[in-house]
């Protein structure tokens, strides 16, 4: 007999639910952790996928849901059990298209976000201050689509203002990243120092302007390898704020924002 419902998750129902995981794909560790993280951050919330268990007591779908509430503690909250399932119906589950984090924001903030907008954010909340560099989040804290709202609400102006920049689709999410940044913290140096990067007018070499251009833009068109785009564009900014001529950025280098940015920065919360 096909039945579905909700019920709240025990240690019982969990660990009974994984002896019944004899034959599923390979188990994805990563994954695991980032939805445990996820479930500790509260960010769990019940929907239509749940788990899914054949007529003849096999766990077809859930594992990982499963494993995450096993090392999350077994948190009281509500799952979707679906039993009774023809075996055959492991051959339909998870065939259909995947939203992604812009997907997502469009349905939360019920207005059109692009891809190019969602992506520069998103390397704002999976990168994270140690020391003097920036350090990439590991796999499970990297970010989930709820975790970019605050940070679209946060630089929303920056957002809106430079929505004509972010279609030039060639260049990559951590330049534009950076540039959000900056136009937050002085919009009218940005848009200067953009206008500079995107045309090539009015630079030299030794301007941090010219060494973004380079690095960021037209090496990606030409095929040149270079250190990583958001490194360059952080020290090039702090550079420009200083009013020091950019010195040659070296593959390793990284940096952190200089002081007056950090304190201008919307109070973002990284977790």
């Amino acid at each position: 007999m096909l039945t579905a419902k909700f019920v709240t998750v025990t240690k019982e129902l969990v660990e009974g639910l994984l002896e019944k995981n004899v034959h599923n794909r390979k188990l994805k560790p990563h994954s695991v952790d980032w939805m445990a993280n996820q479930i500790r951050a509260g960010n769990w919330h019940p929907n239509n996928q749940g788990i899914a268990v054949s007529r003849d007591g096999v766990l077809l779908d859930g594992q990982h849901r499963l494993m995450a509430l096993r090392e999350a503690g077994y948190p009281p909250v509500q799952v979707l059990l679906v039993s009774g399932l023809e075996p055959d119906a492991v051959g339909t589950i998870d065939i259909g298209t995947r939203r992604d984090h812009a997907d997502t924001l469009r349905l939360l903030m019920k207005e059109d976000v692009s891809s190019q907008v969602v992506s520069a954010l998103a390397v704002l909340a999976n990168y994270r201050f140690n020391g003097s560099r920036w350090v990439r989040a590991k796999q499970a804290d990297r970010c989930s689509s709820l975790d970019l709202v605050p940070y679209l609400q946060a630089y929303e102006d920056a957002v809106v203002e430079m929505s004509s920049w972010f279609r030039w689709k060639s260049v990559r999410a951590e330049t534009r990243a950076a540039f959000i940044v900056y136009y937050t913290y002085d919009h009218l140096n940005a848009i200067r120092f953009i206008e500079q990067v995107t045309t090539g007018e009015r630079i030299d070499r030794s301007m941090p302007a010219y060494q973004v251009r380079e690095q960021c833009v037209l090496r990606k068109v030409s095929g040149q390898k270079g250190g990583e785009d958001l490194d360059v564009c952080v020290r090039a900014i702090n550079d420009e704020i200083g009013g020091r001529p950019m010195r040659m950025w070296k593959s390793g280098m990284q940096q952190d924002w200089c002081q007056q940015i950090k304190e201008a920065m919307p109070r973002v919360d990284t977790r």
